[in-house]
């Protein structure tokens, strides 16, 4: 456990440093685009390919893979009705930003934060299925969140705004790597080996962002009632009954079961933002919570990934 606590804090100072470099205006905030832009169009992409590909297509595999898909998919609908019972119960206001407050609880940073992590703590073998429950988030997150983000209103989403949303270069390079895999392709080693060095570049990029994210933010408006409310629930209730209803399955394997648990840990996906700001929500109260709940995860993630290691691994 000790190791493992020690390896996450590793990496989580890494986000002290880009808080440090921003607050010193070292890394400025004009560079957080341009920084963002490097993970998500290059590193982060050679990352989730390498990490498919790499893999031997086995049963195993293909079982895992399947169910990490399903269990994924309930995660979000089941998550989501929880989520707004819970926010009715706790009777947060105003009602209009309850649909955006679902989509902050169950939309979890499984790619920005969630691929370095798991690649650095628990291996390739579970990044490729973290990247497999990726998918499903990001049918979620750019396809249906906008309608989520509806809840209350009259406002739908067409079917090419849902389109259009989930065609995107971290799902065309997972589209890549699931190709290769099938079809038991390498690129050339040459070629391999300047994919994993970008890949590698991933972990201390993103950690490095997400202290500059931090840096940028005003934490005296971060502390009212409703966002406090909602990251509680989603940093601790939610992954709590994820464990819960997950862990008794005996149709799923160690490791699906931990991916699923791990992505209900992380903190509110980054992109819940911009969405909110397309679809004129509350996207100052979203930006708020995905810095609260990062900021919880320093703390939240090195104890579940501890914990997950010991019990599953």
């Amino acid at each position: 456990m000790f190791v493992v606590i020690g390896k996450v804090i590793s990496i989580f100072s890494l986000i002290l440093i880009g808080y440090i470099a921003n607050r010193m205006d070292i890394l400025s905030n004009s560079a957080i685009p341009v920084i963002t832009n490097l993970m998500m169009y290059i590193t982060a992409p050679c990352m989730l390919a390498s990490s498919i590909y790499s893999k031997t297509l086995s049963r195993d595999v293909m079982m895992d893979t399947i169910q990490t898909w399903v269990g994924t998919a309930i995660f979000y609908a089941a998550g989501g009705l929880a989520a707004y019972v819970l926010i009715r119960l706790f009777r947060l206001k105003p009602k209009e930003d309850h649909g955006a407050l679902i989509v902050a609880v169950v939309a979890t940073n499984s790619g920005f934060m969630g691929f370095p992590i798991t690649k650095a703590v628990f291996g390739n073998d579970f990044l490729y299925l973290m990247a497999m429950s990726n998918v499903i988030l990001n049918v979620f997150m750019m396809g249906i969140s906008p309608s989520v983000m509806n809840v209350g209103t009259k406002v739908r989403t067409s079917l090419r705004q849902f389109l259009k949303s989930i065609c995107n270069i971290l799902m065309l390079s997972i589209a890549v790597g699931l190709v290769m895999l099938v079809l038991g392709v390498r690129p050339p080693a040459i070629i391999d080996d300047i994919v994993q060095m970008l890949s590698d570049a991933t972990i201390p990029i993103s950690m490095i962002l997400v202290g500059m994210q931090l840096g940028s933010s005003d934490f005296h408006h971060l502390l009212n009632r409703k966002n406090v409310t909602t990251t509680v629930i989603a940093m601790a209730i939610i992954p709590v009954i994820t464990f819960l209803v997950v862990n008794p399955m005996p149709f799923l394997s160690a490791g699906v079961k931990l991916t699923l648990v791990f992505m209900s840990v992380l903190p509110t996906a980054v992109m819940v933002v911009p969405i909110a700001e397309q679809y004129n929500k509350n996207s100052l109260c979203l930006a708020e919570i995905v810095s609260l709940s990062t900021l919880v995860s320093i703390v939240t993630i090195p104890l579940a990934a501890a914990f997950l290691m010991s019990y599953y691994l």
